[in-house]
């Protein structure tokens, strides 16, 4: 493993933005993990920990500071659960699809709503991806991490990662204290929730993971671009929570306004606030709010980050002045 200096950050970026740094470590062992972190002290930079980069991005400039540390840690294996179903470990550097693709081919459910999710399985307890009725953190049975304050590789039980609606402690309270090496789903061998209202199975047909996927995979291009074929982190920001009263409120003034429920209030949709105010198809530049979908912001492959960050600022401040609320990115920035 050696530092690949003088990096493009843009180039570890979906959304293309960033100046450059320092180096890079592609990390493809676990025993690596502590090395990297350790080498990237020594030359006094901080280290960012990275998948795909589907997730963050970069400010402008040069950072001479700063060393990426990129896991690509593979591996997909299966073994049998001691209460029911199959137990999938996947290496932190895997692609997330590729966890969807494998439980299919087994015949295996839990994960056939979150196919198509762009990203890494290090990356997904992280902000405990979610879609289509299904959050990443309803289906993992422990996290493999590298514990940087006690210097050891354990693992963490899901009962612990306390997981929430895109949060659980990997980026709340110990945020920088694990690197995700692997990561445990637990699987079952019958479909054990309701399908996603989205998917319609014929009459006389079976539903199975494959084709629940498979749907959810072209929902999702229809209503997503494509990063790789125009720069965005997939949705910019999280939906709100509010309170009961303050939803009732809501309605009041906006009675079209779409509201669900959530285990510590109501859930607005991010997407339709943005619209709402007027933001969708916008652009700053370089930068825009996608008309496919409101929650997505794009750039042509030029964008600076003072660009983004004035596309991001305008929409918060305009949902802010319309509805008095304010919206929190999901993406990572390093300044």
């Amino acid at each position: 493993m050696e530092l690949t200096p003088n990096i493009s950050l843009a180039e570890y970026s979906t959304l293309r933005v960033g100046g450059t740094a320092k180096g890079l470590f592609v990390v493809e062992r676990e025993e690596d993990v502590a090395v990297a972190l350790k080498e990237a002290a020594q030359l006094g930079a901080r280290a960012v920990i990275i998948g795909d980069g589907s997730n963050s991005y970069f400010g402008d400039g040069a950072h001479d500071d700063l060393i990426l540390i990129r896991m690509a840690i593979k591996g997909l294996e299966l073994r049998p659960s001691p209460i029911e179903g199959k137990v999938l470990t996947a290496g932190a550097g895997e692609e997330w699809d590729a966890v969807v693709t494998r439980a299919a081919e087994e015949g295996l459910w839990g994960v056939e709503s979150l196919a198509g999710i762009p990203g890494t399985v290090g990356a997904a307890p992280i902000q405990n991806i979610g879609a289509y009725g299904t959050e990443v953190g309803d289906i993992i049975e422990a996290v493999e991490v590298y514990d940087r304050k006690k210097d050891e590789i354990r693992g963490i039980p899901a009962r612990l990662c306390a997981f929430g609606y895109r949060s659980s402690i990997f980026n709340m309270t110990e945020r920088d204290r694990y690197v995700i090496i692997r990561v445990r789903f637990w699987l079952h061998k019958k479909l054990r929730r309701q399908l996603p209202k989205e998917v319609v199975i014929p009459e006389g047909s079976e539903a199975t993971p494959a084709e629940i996927g498979r749907q959810i995979r072209l929902i999702r291009a229809a209503k997503l671009p494509d990063p790789h074929e125009s720069p965005n982190c997939g949705s910019f920001f999280k939906n709100p929570v509010v309170t009961t009263v303050r939803a009732k409120e809501l309605l009041v003034a906006f009675p079209e306004m779409p509201q669900f429920p959530a285990s510590d209030g109501v859930k607005l949709s991010a997407a339709w606030l943005i619209e709402r105010a007027g933001f969708k198809g916008k652009s700053w530049g370089n930068v825009s709010v996608s008309t496919k979908h409101a929650l997505v912001l794009e750039t042509n492959g030029k964008a600076s980050a003072a660009e983004v960050t004035q596309a991001v600022d305008e929409i918060r401040d305009g949902v802010q002045a319309l509805f008095s609320i304010e919206l929190a990115p999901e993406p990572n920035f390093f300044s």
